[in-house]
């Protein structure tokens, strides 16, 4: 479903850059080699962020012995949607990031 958002993001944009004479082009490689539909050259992206599951302090403190392996910290998934917003829409759209720590 997200695949045809993007999908759809990156038809508009190019529909609109068609319009204004400018080019669309799929930059190498980006956000780290996603498979995506392609460029949204309008501001619009949709993107996938993975994660096995989710944890955070107070889980922690009720279960001090437990490890939580592969859980990713609702920090760093805060973290990681804040800096979307700062990405242009043509890198990320159709990224999916897989937000998993690294193996213990």
């Amino acid at each position: 479903w997200v695949q045809a958002v993007a999908a759809g993001f990156t038809k508009d944009a190019s529909s609109g850059a068609a319009a204004t004479g400018l080019a669309a082009s799929r930059p190498d490689n980006p956000a780290g080699g996603h498979e995506g539909a392609g460029p949204a050259l309008d501001g619009a992206a949709a993107v996938v962020l993975a994660v096995k599951a989710l944890v955070d302090d107070g889980m922690r403190a009720r279960s001090p012995e437990r490890k939580f392996p592969g859980f990713t910290d609702v920090a760093e998934l805060g973290q990681t949607v804040a800096g979307l917003f700062s990405m242009p829409a043509a890198v990320i759209n159709g990224a999916r990031l897989v937000l998993a720590p690294p193996s213990q």
